[in-house]
């Protein structure tokens, strides 16, 4: 598949089985500009004070993979 398919956020079963085979989907309109630059600079404060977490998945693909050995080695916290 050359371009994924792009779907309209009230075309939910399709968005999910399109997930659940390709492990993405691609939704319109999905975030507001206001809401992508508030997640795009939460990536880069991330990849500064956690580079060692930033890295290419199993599939090749650029994403955060956390060190779960450290994650389970940290306690929850305590309500």
């Amino acid at each position: 598949m050359s371009q994924p398919p792009i779907f309209a956020p009230d075309k939910k079963e399709d968005i999910l089985a399109f997930f659940q085979q390709y492990k993405y989907a691609v939704v319109a309109d999905a975030l507001s500009v206001d809401d992508i630059c508030a997640l795009n600079a939460f990536v880069d404060r991330s990849k500064g004070e956690i580079p060692r977490e930033w890295g290419p998945d199993r599939l090749g693909v650029f994403s955060h993979a956390p060190s779960w050995t450290a994650l389970s080695s940290q306690r929850s916290p305590t309500i």
